[in-house]
């Protein structure tokens, strides 16, 4: 890598695929400076640590999977019926029986869960739409008394293009990682549970069968992120304030039904110390280096043959793909996938939103204590 000798802080000279990738990728771009800027989120950098083919595929040249797959579908569906539950949930009108019925039907219709799923083992586990309002009732029902301590920050906080949260924003790596990297993602919700400001996240699974789902996530890098992350964007929402994120809310939802329904969920938390945020900053970087070389050098992909047949539980999308002979491959792709808009996690609107509700709420609380 040359650097630029005239300029009084050195910047990197981009090989040409580079400059190419800049022209056809949004979360590549240069600064003002010249220095290469990458927006990469936990489901980018995993997929590249998994499989350079299957990142190459994706999150290069656009392919998506044809269908509708289930555990994404309700998981969002979930997402977003807990979402507006906590932003609406003290409202002085709030209904929680509309919440679970009237609201859910109409995201039950919006993501269209019986045209889609109707066979599917899980959406008969469910017990279709009464059974998915069930589910809803018991969750808020279970968690009325822990929840009545918890105040919402902010829904929704989308961050990335605003470089609200930088894994490396100067130069002394440029040697190792000639570029800035920011990170990328949505917080669904951030809440303040009176010790401490933290975001929560909800999981769902067909059945936790024994054991504590928890396991599964306590050194996954997402969750790690999502502390990261809160840290910085705590920086923007409460400038005034000095608490920081060491820990998430994890929330989990078993698709079987119980008899008792307090066995259909689990809440805990998960702690990160500062050297483990070090740490995972410092793998993101090592992480998005060799996405840069991989870029800058042309090839094709590398597969990862040990995840064709176990990529996140199930069969590789490009399974078959990958088994017939090169000059048939992209008949097989057209075949199985279909050419989409390059990923993009993110808009760029809910932070600063979130910062002024914040800046709202802070302004009552003092006009409410000074009166």
């Amino acid at each position: 890598m040359d650097y630029n000798e005239n300029a009084l802080r050195p910047y990197p000279i981009y090989p040409p695929n580079i400059h190419a990738a800049v022209e056809k990728l949004h979360w590549l771009k240069f600064g003002e400076d010249g220095v290469l800027e990458i927006y990469l989120d936990n489901h980018m950098l995993q997929t590249y640590r998994s499989c350079e083919a299957k990142f190459q595929l994706e999150m290069i040249e656009g392919w998506r999977e044809r269908g509708a797959f289930w555990f994404l579908v309700y998981g969002t569906l979930v997402h977003k019926m807990v979402e507006i539950y906590y932003r609406d949930r003290k409202a002085p009108d709030f209904n929680l029986q509309k919440w679970y019925m009237n609201t859910g039907m109409k995201l039950w219709e919006q993501f269209r869960i019986d045209e889609q799923f109707s066979k599917h083992p899980d959406y008969i586990k469910l017990g279709a739409f009464p059974g998915f309002a069930l589910q809803m009732a018991e969750y808020a029902n279970v968690h009325n008394v822990e929840n009545e301590r918890l105040r919402v920050i902010g829904t929704e906080l989308y961050f990335g293009k605003s470089k609200e949260v930088p894994l490396l924003a100067d130069a002394t790596l440029y040697q190792y990682a000639p570029f800035r990297l920011y990170l990328s993602g949505k917080i669904d919700l951030l809440v303040d549970n009176g010790s401490s400001i933290c975001p929560m996240d909800h999981k769902t699974a067909k059945d936790f069968r024994g054991k504590n789902p928890m396991d599964s996530y306590e050194i996954q890098d997402g969750m790690c992120g999502y502390v990261f992350a809160t840290n910085a964007i705590l920086k923007r929402i409460m400038p005034e304030s000095t608490r920081t994120c060491n820990s998430i809310i994890m929330n989990f939802l078993q698709v079987k039904k119980e008899v008792n329904p307090a066995d259909r969920f689990r809440r805990g938390i998960l702690r990160k110390t500062d050297a483990q945020l070090e740490a995972y900053r410092m793998r993101m970087i090592s992480t998005a280096t060799k996405i840069f070389d991989f870029i800058a050098s042309g090839r094709d992909g590398d597969w990862n043959t040990m995840m064709c047949n176990n990529f996140m539980h199930n069969v590789c999308p490009w399974h078959g793909v990958h088994r017939v002979s090169p000059d048939s491959q992209l008949i097989k792709l057209n075949a199985t996938g279909v050419k989409q808009p390059v990923w993009d996690c993110e808009t760029v609107d809910a932070v600063e939103e979130a910062a002024r509700e914040n800046a709202r709420a802070s302004k009552e609380a003092t006009n409410s204590s000074g009166s």
